[in-house]
């Protein structure tokens, strides 16, 4: 039987106008349920991959296929609708709305996007991330009163409320000493464990290529 596909992409090209950088993918496929890093230097199209994977972008030729769903052929309300259902995202710098506390932070997709309703349900499930990753009795916190740990688990917890089936996380150790990069990590690994979720990181850190089921190795915006 052929293993469940979370992402696949097929002949994929894609170029920022007259800027010369070019990203070519002739087939990458991600098995459901996989941990799997992109490695490679600044530059050479990590973050654009992502942004493809997650609808962002739109490739100029090739097809993108996420749960099932070619993306690519979504216009550009549909792409929003079905990422803010389907993926979620974690950035390196982790950022958070000052003003808010822990868990309204978590909250906030559901402030944002219109595909998303907020109710009893989600506020318990955000509660619970919270519990989950630590942060027990800091739920009405602002960031200010956190640590960058705790701001971090945070972030991931916003992440996952949604209960997407892809997690997509930016070069979120960047910055980060070798401990606290272990960390967050750990922590990612652990979230889509229990949740049967797939991951994909972009990463320039070679360090971190043993924590993953298959790495996928870009340079200058190929394999």
């Amino acid at each position: 039987m052929t293993e469940p596909l979370a992402v696949r992409l097929d002949e994929v090209g894609f170029s920022y106008g007259d800027a010369g950088f070019r990203l070519t993918l002739p087939a990458w496929q991600v098995a459901r349920g996989a941990r799997v890093g992109v490695v490679g230097p600044s530059g050479c199209g990590k973050s654009t991959l992502l942004g493809l994977v997650a609808g962002e972008l739109v490739p100029d030729t090739g097809a993108v296929e996420v749960a099932g769903t070619r993306i690519d052929q979504l216009d550009d309300g549909g792409r929003r609708a079905w990422r803010v259902r389907n993926v979620g995202l974690v950035f390196q710098d982790f950022p958070l709305v000052d003003y808010l506390d822990a868990v309204h932070n978590v909250v906030l997709p559901y402030r944002l996007h219109g595909a998303l309703r907020l109710d009893a349900a989600v506020w318990d499930r955000a509660a619970r991330l919270l519990d989950e990753l630590g942060l027990a009795g800091k739920h009405g916190r602002l960031p200010a009163r956190l640590s960058q740990g705790e701001r971090q688990r945070v972030a991931i917890a916003r992440a996952l409320v949604t209960e997407p089936s892809l997690l997509l996380a930016d070069e979120p150790t960047t910055g980060l000493d070798a401990a606290n990069a272990d960390a967050v990590m750990a922590l990612l690994a652990q979230a889509v464990a229990a949740r049967g979720m797939t991951l994909v990181m972009v990463t320039h850190d070679h360090r971190l290529e043993g924590r993953f089921d298959d790495v996928l190795h870009l340079s200058g915006g190929a394999p």
